[in-house]
């Protein structure tokens, strides 16, 4: 008898979350679209067809649980339709064609490699008329701004998959056609591109320039720290932090965000919430200039803001619904970024990891593992595992124990950092920031050169991240069942 009043009451709690439900059945038929696979399609197709046939009998039995289901499986087809339309209506490029002397425009921020700096660009004086956004491996020029006018030469190459890079699906989440192995390149005086994005990347060049008084490399990661710029740290430091599962916290990301609100409204705690909430959103919006406007910090200035305006009108907030709904108008705007952009995916992974099991953890570490740290930490690293062993084949074994012990290391270097930009003529502040990351430096570093740091995973990744998805479903398996069991306690009290 309690177990089947359970039953009811977990049907019940299903219903009360559609925009939950919708939006991930949504999301779910969006990622089979954008495969761009027939088959997948196909199944999808096959599986709606005998979902309607269920509904259609079971309505005349008025059993409206199964209607449920029958909407759900509607909306997968929705998604998947939607996807694969706009994957029909943005053709790539199929052959190799060279281009000289053409005019194009740069469109993002650039990131230097070994090979040059890599950036997209649109090129606008093609026979096709319409601009062509490509991506561009430059080599021997000067480091090249959003918005600059440059002429290219070169072959424009289709893109090449591979076992270990779906090229493909990566330039389709980017809104990209194709790349390009530039030749030569000359830069033209003007500047073209959106004006507001234009004045978020000179913001951040402007900053950047402020913080040179913290000396290389612990300047390159307080700057990836603090405005999301990874593109400075030598190679050998980024391998470090890549073995030690600590890579997350040299781009801004929605932790930074965390951080930066924590201590904004900690500063205010004297004032009202409103006058309180009011300034915090202002800072955060003043954060996303900062940084450049980097996606992974505008997703999570509009999850930190919805959430303001929740709590300001005094409604109550459902976090698994806001996180899937504003992924679904990512995924709306994007589809193939579900599929195809490990950034999306991992952030994503991480937040929910923190909603679902971080409290979880938390109970069941003891006091003296700092479990402040530890359990959210944990909840991010086994949610977001699946993909890291998938996309990277990397499985990181003192993660951890480094993040344990660096992650309270981040906010007194983004406190510090935050002073240094808005103080740059002090010398206090920077140096004692400096000493800071110098200790997180050192911590990665001797981490990193354990013998047993990290293992890699690259001819068997399917394996391994099947593995870790069990692993991660069986965990919030026993989280939900321990939560049933409570319940069961309270029935049985009652």
């Amino acid at each position: 008898m309690v177990h089947c009043r359970y039953v009811r009451g977990q049907v019940k709690q299903f219903r009360s979350w559609p925009l939950l439900w919708s939006s991930s059945a949504l999301l779910i038929g969006i990622a089979l679209g954008s495969t761009g696979y027939h088959l997948a399609l196909q199944i999808v197709l096959s599986v709606l067809c005998v979902l309607g046939l269920i509904g259609c009998f079971l309505s005349l039995v008025r059993n409206l649980w199964w209607r449920d289901v029958v909407v759900l499986g509607l909306l997968i087809a929705l998604g998947a339709s939607y996807a694969a339309v706009r994957t029909a209506t943005r053709p790539l490029i199929v052959a190799s064609i060279e281009v000289r002397d053409v005019s194009a425009v740069v469109v993002s921020s650039s990131s230097v490699t070994s090979t040059g700096q890599r950036l997209f660009i649109d090129l606008l004086d093609l026979d096709s008329g319409a601009p062509i956004r490509v991506r561009a491996t430059l080599r021997g020029t000067d480091q090249l701004r959003y918005g600059e006018l440059i002429t290219i030469s070169g072959f424009l190459e289709p893109p090449r998959d591979s076992p270990q890079f779906h090229e493909t699906g990566y330039l389709r989440a980017h809104h990209a056609q194709g790349t390009i192995l530039a030749d030569t390149v000359e830069l033209i005086g003007e500047r073209r591109g959106n004006i507001v994005l234009r004045a978020l990347h000179d913001t951040q060049t402007r900053l950047l320039g402020r913080l040179r008084t913290i000396h290389a490399p612990e300047r390159a990661v307080v700057a990836g720290i603090v405005l999301g710029e990874n593109g400075l740290l030598p190679e050998w430091l980024e391998e470090a932090f890549r073995q030690t599962g600590t890579t997350h916290m040299l781009v801004a990301s929605g932790s930074n965000v965390a951080i930066l609100a924590w201590m904004i409204e900690h500063l205010l705690a004297v004032f009202g919430l409103r006058f309180r909430l009011f300034i915090t959103s202002l800072l955060l919006l003043g954060f996303v200039v900062m940084t450049g406007g980097d996606a992974s910090i505008v997703r999570a200035v509009v999850l930190y803001l919805i959430v303001i305006l929740a709590t300001l009108c005094g409604r109550r907030v459902h976090l698994p619904t806001l996180v899937a709904g504003v992924a679904l108008g990512m995924a709306l705007y994007t589809p193939w970024i579900v599929v195809y952009d490990a950034s999306f995916q991992l952030s994503f992974a991480a937040v929910l990891g923190l909603i679902i099991l971080s409290d979880w953890f938390a109970t069941r570490l003891p006091t003296w593992w700092l479990k402040e740290f530890l359990a959210p930490t944990l909840a991010a690293q086994v949610a977001t595992l699946p993909i890291l062993l998938f996309s990277f084949g990397q499985l990181s074994v003192v993660a951890p124990i480094v993040n344990l012990l660096t992650v309270p290391l981040v906010l007194p270097i983004m406190a510090g950092g935050i002073v240094t930009l808005v103080l740059p003529w002090s010398r206090f502040i920077p140096w004692l920031t400096e000493g800071v990351t110098a200790l997180l430096l050192w911590i990665v570093s001797t981490g990193a050169r354990i013998p047993w740091a990290s293992v890699t995973t690259e001819t068997h990744r399917l394996l391994w991240s099947s593995i870790a998805l069990a692993i991660l479903v069986g965990l919030v398996f026993v989280r939900y069942r321990t939560g049933r069991d409570g319940v069961r306690r309270e029935l049985h009290g009652n």
